[in-house]
């Protein structure tokens, strides 16, 4: 009997023991959950699964934007030159304005209808001009009212104060009679006078145009060349007015060599007091267009 208590009491006390470990490792466990202790140094440590790596993409080089390509900025134009003072650039540049006037003081080569004044304006000026043009009347010493040749572009008046068989002592007057307003004015006399009397009648004439207008523009028509009968004299001539007109720094119109250099080809284009006839008046009139062209 007393064996089998001695038995039971030990099977007792390891019981107990057996309960104080167990009571004593949870409540280890459970201040390692919920005070974050760490495991024993002899706990294995948990294995961790391993994970996949997932490469990165690659990265595909880009071309960088280009940038708009700019164009060069556009060179102002230079703006053509003012054509030098006195020079037969600047005497038409005169008479180019819409609304300008130019007049003709000159002889029987250019009174006509037929010949080189009124070809001139309408062949020529009136291809780019609205011309209005007025002959002088020698015999009301009066201009009629300017009559229209054409009505596009620019508006031009073309005063034709020409006159057969002036006489050159009186030409001062008459250029006082016959003034209208212009912009530009051409002398063209020379026909049947001599180099002697010529250059001192320009001198008067010129005065005269200078006392209407002191700053008007102003050229001299070298003109056509004579008939045989008087081929000498009026080279001659011509030559006087060249050099009078250069003298006076006023440009001129050589018509006289726009015409041929034969004696006999000149004489086709002539009448027999050197005026021209209707082929000469009309390269006349070409003559003076294309110099005033530039």
């Amino acid at each position: 009997m007393a064996a089998a208590s001695d038995s039971r009491n030990r099977l007792a006390t390891v019981g107990l023991a057996a309960l104080a470990t167990a009571t004593v490792a949870v409540s280890w466990l459970a201040l390692s959950q919920f005070r974050g202790v760490a495991a024993p140094a002899d706990s294995p440590a948990p294995s961790v699964a391993p994970t996949s790596t997932t490469p990165s993409p690659t990265a595909i080089p880009v071309d960088p934007i280009p940038s708009p390509s700019r164009k060069p900025s556009p060179q102002p134009t230079a703006s053509a030159p003012a054509p030098q003072p006195g020079s037969l650039a600047a005497f038409a540049a005169a008479f180019a304005a819409d609304g300008a006037a130019v007049t003709i003081f000159g002889d029987g080569s250019g009174n006509e209808e037929s010949e080189w004044v009124h070809r001139w304006a309408t062949e020529h000026l009136a291809k780019r001009h609205a011309v209005s043009y007025a002959a002088w009347n020698a015999k009301t010493s009066t201009f009629p009212d300017p009559a229209p040749l054409s009505n596009e572009g620019a508006s031009l008046t073309v005063w034709n104060a020409s006159m057969r068989s002036p006489v050159l002592s009186r030409e001062p007057g008459r250029v006082a009679r016959a003034w209208q307003r212009s912009d530009a004015v051409l002398l063209s006399y020379g026909h049947r006078k001599h180099a002697g009397e010529i250059e001192s009648a320009l001198d008067a004439i010129l005065e005269a145009v200078r006392g209407q207008a002191a700053d008007v523009p102003v050229a001299v028509v070298l003109q056509n060349p004579d008939p045989s009968a008087s081929a000498d004299q009026q080279k001659a001539t011509v030559a006087a007015v060249a050099g009078w007109a250069k003298a006076h720094a006023l440009p001129t119109i050589d018509v006289y060599s726009a015409f041929p250099t034969r004696q006999r080809d000149r004489d086709k284009l002539v009448e027999e007091d050197g005026s021209p006839n209707d082929e000469g008046s009309r390269l006349f009139a070409s003559a003076i267009a294309e110099a005033l062209a530039g």
